[in-house]
């Protein structure tokens, strides 16, 4: 799906550009795909019967549920199903209005300023 980014978006930040940036040596791009590799070959497996809205009805810390607008339909029902029989000590449902799947790379200054709120809300 096509959508208008946060302003400081940068594609070079996703993957798969975002292993060959000249801060990574061969060797840590390397791992990096292979550990993407290995999250599809070993734990996807591993959680196909997981439905954390049956096995996770409570958490007991704050949960903050970060999604984009332009998340696909079907993560957005689940998640927001999850979240709201979710039982916890705070929570906090967070839309990103410029976001897709990703909004840590969508709206990184967003994200970044969330992130510093709730670190000085815990302080």
């Amino acid at each position: 799906m096509q959508f208008e980014h946060g302003v400081d978006y940068n594609p070079a930040s996703e993957y798969p550009m975002s292993l060959f940036v000249r801060e990574y040596t061969l060797a840590e791009q390397l791992r990096g795909m292979a550990a993407i590799a290995e999250t599809y070959h070993v734990l996807y497996p591993q959680l196909e019967g997981t439905d954390i809205r049956i096995d996770v009805p409570r958490l007991e810390v704050p949960v903050y549920l970060v999604e984009g607008r332009y998340e696909a339909a079907g993560r957005e029902t689940l998640a927001r199903q999850w979240f709201d029989l979710l039982e916890a000590p705070s929570k906090e449902y967070i839309v990103f209005e410029n976001s897709g799947h990703t909004p840590p790379y969508d709206e990184p200054g967003h994200f970044a300023d969330l992130m510093s709120r709730i670190q000085q809300s815990a302080q």
